[in-house]
């Protein structure tokens, strides 16, 4: 059965370069990014320094993605490597999470079955955000195999009881974070999370402030790139014609509403599963139940996310085309804070959590490739679930996971061929 199921990891290398064949896109856009800011590749590549420094007012146009990311596929290209050469380069280095991932899952559950863990590793590769930026090089599949070894070296740390190589798998979780941060700033907000985990284990003592001096040292050239040559790249391209731009961006209420049906989304599979196979005692309080009130209120009063600018989530998107107005996202919206309350432990661990989901995406516009498979990673990885263990080793949940992405893939084909 072990033997059989590692055939996995080939077959879902294979799919990857069937589709890298194809020319695969099932974001709809990501292929579009590429092609279009390769010049700005081709740019760094010619004038390095002048690139990096005014990356904001580039010749051949700007981009959000990180200046880092664009100086490692430019020295692919520097190498004499084509345009379809650095994809395929991308391609193979992407495949690395979904190994990394499966030595993660091995740190954090070594009592579940080996063919286990590997079902649950490969569902990554059906992971329709995951394909088109594999396939379609972006920062956020290069920046995701740091954060994964990042997480690596936290459990690492975790299960070390001797204390010289605990510090060094601390030192490791943090360097490696900030390589992810580097390439793709959104997973800079799990520090927060990594941070108070060490303050929670160190409490007071002489290593919490190693920790921030470490931390202010690689963020450093961060802020140095960013306030003192004013290059704030997260918001390039986010203006909009169509819209009231600083009313838009303003709007927390959107993000928080957005980004809740997001994560709902992406936990379906997990909530049917406990719902259908398991009495759920938990029953909201009244007060919770008012608190979840008041929240769809607010969303149905402030929330003024524009139909006419892409993203916005897969429930705004099917609201506004089957309905035109906003009716079916404020009701998914209600179900997506009751249930995440009722099947998702609302702990401080899960909560710092969801905070940095919600932190990792600073421009108004949101889409679904920022937190796909990133939800499934963490919420597998990170989240603090009773019985979570019991509930991995029911193949009736894994099999919730592929039926959920295999339908996933069907509805990002429609949404790329007829919408």
């Amino acid at each position: 059965m072990i033997t059989n199921t590692k055939y996995l990891f080939i077959l879902s290398y294979l799919f990857l370069l069937f589709g890298f064949y194809l020319g695969e896109d099932l974001n709809g856009n990501s292929a579009e990014d590429y092609i279009g800011q390769f010049p700005i590749i081709i740019e760094f590549s010619e004038n390095l320094k002048n690139s990096f420094l005014n990356y904001n007012n580039l010749e051949n146009g700007n981009s959000r993605q990180s200046p880092v990311f664009f100086l490692i596929l430019s020295i692919f290209y520097n190498f004499g490597f084509n345009e379809e050469t650095i994809r395929f380069i991308c391609l193979n280095i992407s495949f690395f999470s979904i190994l990394i991932f499966y030595f993660c899952l091995k740190k954090k559950y070594p009592l579940i079955n080996e063919s286990v863990l590997i079902l649950i590793t490969i569902i990554i590769s059906l992971s329709p955000s995951f394909r088109a930026i594999s396939i379609w090089p972006n920062a956020i599949n290069l920046g995701l195999i740091f954060f994964l070894l990042s997480i690596f070296y936290y459990f690492s740390f975790l299960e070390n009881s001797n204390p010289t190589k605990k510090f060094n798998c601390l030192l490791l979780n943090i360097l490696f974070l900030a390589i992810s941060s580097y390439i793709s700033p959104n997973f800079s907000v799990f520090s927060i999370y990594f941070f108070l985990n060490y303050l929670n284990f160190y409490k007071q003592s002489k290593i919490i402030f190693l920790i921030v001096i470490l931390n202010l040292s690689l963020a450093t050239p961060a802020f140095f790139y960013l306030f003192y040559f004013d290059q704030f790249f997260f918001f390039q391209n986010t203006i909009s014609p169509f819209v009231d731009n600083e009313k838009v961006f303003n709007n927390l209420i959107n993000k928080f509403s957005i980004i809740t049906t997001i994560i709902f989304f992406y936990l379906l599979p997990f909530i049917f599963f406990k719902e259908l196979n398991f009495k759920i005692n938990k029953k909201l309080k009244l007060f919770e139940m008012i608190s979840c009130i008041f929240l769809v209120t607010l969303v149905m009063i402030f929330f003024n996310y524009p139909k006419e600018i892409s993203g916005g989530g897969i429930f705004f998107k099917v609201s506004n085309l089957l309905f035109e107005n906003n009716y079916l996202f404020y009701f998914i919206f209600f179900l997506s804070i009751f249930y995440l309350y009722r099947d998702v432990d609302i702990n401080l661990n899960n909560l710092i959590l969801i905070l940095c989901f919600f932190l990792s995406n600073p421009q108004f516009s949101i889409y679904h490739k920022y937190y796909d498979p990133l939800v499934y990673i963490v919420f597998i990885l990170l989240f603090k679930i009773n019985n979570f263990e019991k509930y991995l080793k029911n193949k009736k949940l894994i099999l919730n996971f592929y039926i959920f992405y295999f339908i996933f893939i069907l509805l990002s084909i429609y949404k790329v061929l007829f919408i």
